[in-house]
């Protein structure tokens, strides 16, 4: 049987401090450098980043959705309404054109009475 003796020092190995930025470095990144770094986080503010950055991107989705929705609708209603255009053209021509008779026809008949 082993004896153990009572008066052993255990030596506790100082962690090097390691920013994220030397992680990206080529042979720095490995599985306690990564454990360490993590335990330094603060994981209700990488959780408000990451949601803000989820919002953001779901906003930014939406609204690009909603641009191309739009687009495709207002081209679709002015290639149906061409014809009604066209039409509602003509009927005003035409109104101008009656106006114009009728003031004729009025100016006439004023010069008939006197």
């Amino acid at each position: 049987m082993k004896k153990h003796s009572k008066n052993t020092v255990v030596v506790e190995a100082q962690p090097e401090d390691i920013s994220p930025l030397e992680l990206l470095q080529p042979g720095k990144l490995n599985k306690r450098n990564v454990m360490r770094l993590m335990r330094k986080v603060d994981i209700k503010k990488v959780g408000i980043v990451a949601g803000g950055a989820a919002a953001a991107l779901s906003v930014m989705s939406l609204t690009g959705r909603y641009t191309f929705y739009k687009g495709i609708v207002a081209g679709e209603l002015k290639r149906q309404l061409t014809p009604v255009n066209k039409k509602l053209d003509e009927l005003k021509a035409q109104n101008a054109e009656l106006k114009a008779e009728v003031e004729r026809l009025q100016a006439q008949q004023t010069e008939e009475e006197k």
